[in-house]
Formats: structure tokens, C-alpha cells, sequence
């Protein structure tokens, strides 16, 4: 929030609202919203980018929350994702509650809609003494006529 003009957060969590909340108190450029991400409450071409931090392999349509990115997107403007990587263990996607094992390079431009491109991928490097899958950040920016 320091950095830029604007900021506004969208999550369905009622928890992770309450968090956000507790942690933005005093903060006067953040707005919070409870919504899906699938249908986000803001107007088409509003923002200069949008940023999902380890999302979408929760949700039930990835897709549709990347085609509600590229609609909330200025043309120009740019998608910063931020994902676990493809795993194999279940146990822990059960556990986790994701609802795919992560994601890689293939499988999130199968999900981008022609509006967003290209796509850059690259691994993240793990902290020291972390457990579970690695991360992957991915960039794309909206085309200047919508795909």
C-alpha cells in the first residue's frame, strides 16, 4: 500500500478479511472487498494490474477468475501470479484444500484467455526450510483490444 495509489483486496474468506482488516487499521489507500474472484466488484478496465497470490488451485474455475483479471485489467496493464507448483502428493492437496496438486507453465496458459499474453514463467527459490511444493511466478499483460 505505501508504494502505490490504490490498492484494492478481494477474497471470500470472512477470516482472511478479518486479518486484512487487522493488519491494513490506519492504512486509508486499501479497500477491502468480500467477493469471488470469479466475479469481481469492479468495473471492467479499472486497474493497472491485478496480483493472485496462491489462488487458483483452490478454486473450483480457475479460468473464470483469470477471465475476470483480464476484464478488471486496464489494456497494458499486468497479471502477477503467484502459484504452487504441480505436485504429486494428495495427502497434502487434501489437507491444503486445493482442488488441483498446483499448476506449472502448460497447465496456467491452458487457463489464460487470449487476452492475457504472453505468459512468463519461472520458478521461485525456496526459503531455506520450507516444506510442501515449490512456487512458480508468472506475469502476462492484457492486450491493448482485449484478445
Amino acid at each position: 500500500a505505501p508504494r502505490f495509489a490504490r490498492v484494492i483486496a478481494v477474497d471470500q474468506s470472512g477470516e482472511m478479511l478479518r486479518a486484512a482488516r487487522r493488519r491494513l487499521a490506519g492504512v486509508r489507500n486499501v479497500e477491502i472487498h468480500e467477493a469471488r474472484l470469479e466475479a469481481l466488484p469492479l468495473p471492467d478496465a479499472s486497474c493497472d494490474a491485478a496480483v493472485a497470490v496462491l489462488v487458483l488451485s483452490y478454486l473450483e474455475d480457475p479460468a473464470a477468475a483469470l477471465r475476470e483479471a483480464a476484464r478488471i485489467l486496464r489494456p497494458g496493464g499486468r497479471l502477477v501470479i503467484v502459484e504452487a507448483a504441480r505436485h504429486a502428493d494428495e495427502a497434502l492437496r487434501r489437507r491444503m484444500g486445493q482442488r488441483v496438486s498446483g499448476l506449472d507453465e502448460e497447465g496456467l496458459r491452458a487457463l489464460l484467455p487470449k487476452a492475457l499474453r504472453p505468459v512468463v514463467c519461472r520458478a521461485l527459490p525456496p526459503a531455506p526450510g520450507a516444506k510442501g511444493p515449490g512456487l512458480f511466478i508468472a506475469t502476462a499483460r492484457r492486450t491493448p483490444h482485449g484478445g
